[in-house]
């Protein structure tokens, strides 16, 4: 079943607010434009995150999340994310891109989402991807898996508690 693109957001420099675009050029082997790992080398140049995801731990934390506060570049409803293999290519819009690990929730999480974020999204923090193939990108794109990977997102032995 497709997903959803509901958002695109770029964060111009480390730590700095959320910035939402109505659409976007990727270029392959970079981040998002005008990103802040927007260039070529970045290890982990876009991320992306279930909007389901967000929408949890507002309901679990009883209060409001704004777009972009998980930092994240990408928000994508009904996909699940956090169970595709690594190796997995998403087609959104014109652009394909390459699911490469998860991405874990951090101690940042708990500022930016607020107290007990973190534990709410063990095992559901997103997911890191590469741009294979350029293109534009708007919300509102649909979300398809066009090859689906082979290798667990998680190892055995990395898969966080609560799964």
């Amino acid at each position: 079943m497709p997903g959803t693109l509901e958002a695109i957001h770029v964060f111009r420099e480390r730590r700095g607010p959320p910035i939402l675009l109505a659409e976007a050029v990727f270029v392959a082997g970079r981040g998002v434009p005008t990103d802040q790992r927007d260039r070529p080398g970045v290890p982990r140049p876009v991320s992306a995150i279930r909007a389901e995801t967000i929408d949890h731990v507002a309901r679990a934390l009883g209060i409001a999340i704004a777009p972009g506060s998980s930092r994240r570049n990408l928000t994508i409803r009904a996909l699940d994310l956090d169970t595709l293999p690594r190796g997995t290519v998403l087609s959104i819009g014109e652009a394909r891109f390459e699911v490469i690990a998860p991405c874990d929730a951090c101690v940042r999480m708990e500022s930016a989402l607020g107290p007990g974020a973190p534990a709410h999204m063990q095992g559901r923090g997103g997911i890191a991807l590469t741009i294979v193939q350029g293109g534009r990108v708007a919300c509102g794109d649909v979300v398809e898996v066009a090859v689906l990977g082979t290798v667990p997102l998680y190892e055995p032995r990395e898969r966080p508690r609560g799964w």
